[in-house]
């Protein structure tokens, strides 16, 4: 009978049609009496069971309430299932003060004792439906109550959790929430779990921490493949419209597998280095720079959004190179200090001509980055290695010159160029070029080595290829004055005779005169005209 006037009741009140009307034949009901039956959803044997049991409205929620997220808190009545298929209407419950939902307060009293399990979504429903101000929200974002996959133990804040996602599976400091494997989350859940503080992306102070502790394994130790992805995934987010971008402040975090050429054994050494310290141009690796590891998908990638340098700069590489001069040279010093045979000797001055060979290749593939100003510390420093009659030396820009193409021919006295018998001569290389070495020597060059060495320089042309260039000089003097240094210099070849005695047997002891080639000093101010004319007769 009590039901069946539920019924009608409720049948009137869906028939006003003013919210006013509404209000005030509710507020004619009995509503602080037990005026409605109810079922309870408990197990609990010293509980009333009986469906004639009636309870206050506010007390009792509407028959289909999922309030499974709840359950072992305490114990939940629903009004009765049969007041529904009799008609009652659940707008008419809830005009009597039915509740459709638990009190937030008692939320907030249980809210970091309640354990969902393996499925957060009731609650997560019943979070959505609710009415939450601005501290509601607060509490929710900073309590621990949500779970983590393949976690029972304890129970997390929604920041410290992470929406699945495959990508991430990469880290191990990600916790994914626990959602019911065969259900998709609807985009009222996710965007309310958003608004909570569940994440998408780690924060990049995470994954930098992750990136540094990893690198910082022994290499028996460290996850190779693991480290690669985190890089490949960091770089992603770096980019264009990425969760990283204008974040990266790491430049001097070591983190980065990089490779090296040990310069004295050929050997590729593997280090971590940080985007300041490294390159990713893997051709500077012939001066011994660190570069990045071919290893990692894109290197170039890498190398433009963690803001690493392409290539060292002009300064960094004429640094480098005067240090492997100094090096070379070292070597050279303590191997012969040593004594070592001149197998050994051959062996190390063939690898200093290859490194320098490399080193030559990759400058010139950077000329059109230097300005003349920036080798001006070259200008006096010998940094060019050749092989001479000692071994291995190394020469100033203005000591060497470039071998001519055959097609240019040699040029020069007879065949051989004087350039090829004075000069240490390499090939054509265009630092080289920009840094001051030449293609052949000029007059005043040659004159002056003459001037300074014409011992050397007789003994390496020979007398008639020495006589061809005192002409050339002649017809055209590299000079404007004759000047003490010039009269000083014994240079010239003069004309000594001998007079030498000979005896045969049985004759008398005959007088013969002998020619012998000398070099002197210009004496006369006028040789230029004179002396090269009744000396050297063409």
């Amino acid at each position: 009978m009590r039901i069946l006037v539920l019924a009608t009741l409720s049948k009137h009140f869906d028939s006003l049609e003013s919210a006013t009307a509404k209000r005030r034949f509710v507020e004619l009901l009995p509503l602080s009496s037990p005026c409605l039956p109810f079922d309870i959803t408990t197990s609990d044997v010293n509980l009333p069971t009986s469906n004639t049991k009636t309870a206050v409205p506010n007390e009792l929620y509407l028959p289909d309430t999922d309030l499974s997220a709840f359950s072992g808190l305490q114990t939940f009545y629903k009004a009765s299932k049969r007041l529904k298929k009799e008609g009652v209407s659940d707008a008419f419950l809830l005009a009597m003060g039915v509740r459709k939902t638990i009190k937030i307060e008692f939320l907030f009293l249980h809210l970091d004792t309640l354990n969902w399990n393996e499925n957060p979504k009731p609650f997560i429903k019943y979070l959505i439906d609710a009415d939450l101000s601005q501290q509601d929200l607060l509490k929710l974002r900073s309590t621990r109550y949500l779970p983590a996959a393949n976690d029972k133990t304890t129970v997390y804040a929604p920041s410290q959790l992470y929406f699945k996602d495959k990508d991430l599976n990469i880290f191990p400091f990600v916790k994914f929430l626990q959602w019911p494997s065969n259900e998709s989350m609807s985009t009222a859940a996710r965007n309310f779990l958003l608004k909570l503080g569940v994440r998408t992306e780690p924060p990049l102070s995470d994954i930098m921490g992750y990136l540094e502790k990893e690198s910082a394994k022994s290499v028996d130790s460290r996850d190779d493949a693991a480290l690669t992805a985190a890089l490949q995934y960091l770089t992603q987010r770096l980019g264009p419209k990425g969760a990283y971008v204008n974040q990266f402040r790491h430049a001097k975090v070591d983190f980065l597998p990089c490779i090296r050429q040990n310069l004295e054994t050929g050997e590729i050494v593997k280090e971590i280095k940080s985007p300041s310290t490294c390159y990713f141009n893997p051709t500077a690796m012939v001066m011994g720079f660190n570069v990045l590891d071919p290893m990692l998908s894109d290197t170039e990638l890498i190398g433009v959004r963690m803001n690493i340098n392409r290539d060292p700069s002009c300064q960094v590489l004429i640094r480098r190179l005067l240090q492997l001069v100094d090096i070379s040279t070292a070597r050279l010093d303590q191997l012969e200090r040593q004594g070592t045979g001149i197998e050994a000797k051959e062996k190390n001055i063939e690898k200093i001509l290859t490194l320098f060979e490399g080193v030559f290749l990759y400058l010139s593939s950077r000329t059109s980055d230097f300005q003349k100003r920036q080798l001006s510390e070259l200008a006096k420093k010998p940094f060019i290695p050749c092989k001479c009659r000692s071994g291995l030396q190394f020469y100033t820009a203005d000591q060497v010159f470039f071998l001519k193409r055959q097609s240019e021919g040699a040029g020069g006295c007879d065949g051989d160029s004087i350039a090829e018998l004075l000069f240490q001569q390499v090939e054509y290389n265009a630092f080289l070029s920009f840094a001051g070495v030449k293609t052949e020597p000029s007059l005043e060059e040659l004159f002056a080595l003459m001037m300074e060495k014409p011992d050397e320089v007789l003994d390496s042309l020979g007398e008639p290829k020495y006589k061809m260039l005192l002409r050339r000089i002649a017809a055209n003097p590299p000079f404007k004055r004759i000047t003490a240094d010039i009269r000083s210099s014994p240079f010239l070849i003069c004309y000594l005779i001998v007079d030498e005695d000979e005896s045969e047997e049985g004759d008398e002891t005959k007088a013969r005169s002998k020619a012998q080639y000398l070099l002197a000093k210009a004496i006369f101010t006028l040789w230029t005209t004179l002396f090269f004319e009744d000396n050297f007769p063409c």
